[in-house]
């Protein structure tokens, strides 16, 4: 997979971006043209065969040479989906799987996140291609399928989400994981040099709970004035978040803060990622001391 900052930037003020999804087709010849691009894609995740999955890409990439990360995004799900299914059968197996195998992972992840990030503003686009995506997962794994990608979709959205509501509560310094951090210290975001982790949930309201020291069997952490203990049977993601914040303290030779934050999946947008003002309005309220520009909040 092309890590993320090998995609050549989009050069401005050229000639408008062309059709990519039949959806955005200006005339029948043009749909019709994408949609046999897309049946092609769809039977190769079928297959599965790599040759069949190599020509789609090929032809893709010979009709839009200036969409190398679309490209890569919407073929890189089959990947995603490969690996996911790897590592579940050697787990079952060896009770583990390589780390190289979890890197990709994350590092689709990561690729995916950054796509939806940068293209909100063409709706139409987007949900175009959550369509195409889900029905990759059916192509490739049925019903099974499809809930991996669902569940894929959920968190993207979620994470993009949550990125733009850092920013819009004026936090000044918000940037996505790098694949290796998000694998080995739980981070999903850094926001004014401290680690976040991110979980969407079946929920009415936001929760915002600042980590930052770890008491085996259970995690204190700090919600407000308020110390809270919380064992692994509350959420395993934030004691992982904590022991790795420990651990990262230690190598670095100072304690740091982490944050774990809940957001309800009515609070983004399931297509752009976009937040409601309601969860913006939260950060807001709950931000740290220390972390955002005082000029920058009074301007609000």
């Amino acid at each position: 997979m092309v890590a993320i900052h090998e995609f050549p930037p989009r050069e401005q003020g050229k000639e408008p971006r062309k059709a990519f999804l039949p959806v955005e087709a200006r005339d029948s010849d043009e749909r019709a043209d994408l949609q046999l691009l897309r049946a092609r894609l769809l039977d190769a995740a079928g297959t599965k065969s790599q040759d069949a999955l190599r020509a789609a890409k090929q032809a893709y990439e010979a009709r839009f040479p200036d969409e190398h990360e679309a490209i890569e995004t919407l073929f890189g799900v089959v990947n995603f989906l490969d690996t996911q299914k790897t590592i579940e059968e050697l787990r079952a197996r060896d009770g583990r799987a390589p780390q190289e195998l979890w890197h990709s992972l994350t590092e689709y992840n990561f690729t995916l996140t950054h796509f939806v990030e940068t293209n909100g503003e063409n709706r139409i686009f987007l949900d175009s291609f959550w369509r195409l995506f889900e029905d990759i997962g059916e192509r490739w794994g049925g019903r099974g399928g499809v809930e991996t990608v669902k569940k894929l979709h959920a968190g993207t959205v979620v994470q993009a989400g949550v990125s733009h509501a850092f920013k819009r509560a004026f936090y000044e310094n918000v940037k996505s994981s790098l694949p290796d951090e998000d694998m080995r210290r739980a981070t999903d975001l850094w926001v004014e040099g401290r680690p976040v982790q991110i979980k969407g949930a079946k929920r009415d309201k936001p929760e915002f709970i600042e980590v930052d020291t770890m008491t085996y069997p259970a995690t204190v952490v700090r919600d407000g004035n308020q110390e809270l203990l919380f064992t692994a049977h509350r959420d395993e993601k934030l004691d992982w978040l904590s022991l790795n914040v420990k651990r990262y303290s230690e190598r670095i030779g100072r304690g740091m803060k982490a944050y774990f934050v809940v957001v309800p999946y009515r609070m983004v947008d399931w297509v752009t990622g976009e937040p409601t003002e309601e969860l913006i309005e939260y950060f807001r309220a709950h931000a740290p001391v220390g972390s955002v520009s005082e000029k920058r909040r009074e301007a609000a």
